[in-house]
């Protein structure tokens, strides 16, 4: 049987392939959820985050010190080990909490509260900004929070926001609301 040596390469370009697609999946996923859950206000969740991503980066980084060749390899390179193992961590982690809370949140609260409108809305990225703003202070999540709203849905003569909520220890899930008059 003759061995093909470009078969390796296939078999990683597929690997490659699929670890990127299942990552860009779960970028789109992510953030498309991110207009909608939100954090509570002196939630520590970034933390844990912030220490995996550094202990994975050192341990690497560590790895990668051990099987080189030693003292006479730059520091340079390790620092870039270091630095490209932290940032993709963080940036492949940093959506946890919310995807967290927003397949977790379970209690469901319903609140009547007052609320301003403000032109024009939060940022949803590079799509720009929303046409218009909702915003109101929320008690469960001790914090100001921003919608995202089209104009037509916009009720003037309101004046409470009804929302409906679904929360657990670390935020909470907007998932409808509508205008009271």
């Amino acid at each position: 049987m003759k061995f093909n040596r470009y078969q390796h390469y296939k078999t990683y370009n597929l690997l490659l392939f699929i670890v990127i697609a299942f990552w860009s999946a779960w970028f789109v996923s992510s953030n498309s959820i991110s207009n909608e859950v939100f954090l509570k206000k002196n939630s520590w969740l970034w933390l844990y985050i912030l220490t995996f991503s550094s202990l994975l980066a050192l341990g690497l980084t560590s790895l990668h010190f051990l099987r080189g060749p030693g003292f006479t390899e730059s520091s340079m390179a390790l620092f870039k080990t270091f630095f490209w193992t932290f940032l993709l961590c963080n940036l492949t982690l940093w959506p946890v909490p919310q995807v967290w809370i927003y397949l977790t949140a379970s209690r469901e609260i319903n609140d009547r509260v007052e609320f301003t409108l403000f032109y024009p809305g939060p940022s949803k990225g590079k799509a720009g900004n929303c046409p218009v703003g909702i915003g109101y202070y929320d008690r469960d999540l001790q914090r100001y929070v921003e919608l995202c709203a089209e104009k037509d849905q916009i009720d003037r003569k309101a004046r409470k926001l009804y929302v409906q909520k679904r929360v657990n220890d670390y935020g909470a899930r907007i998932w409808r609301y509508h205008f009271i008059r």
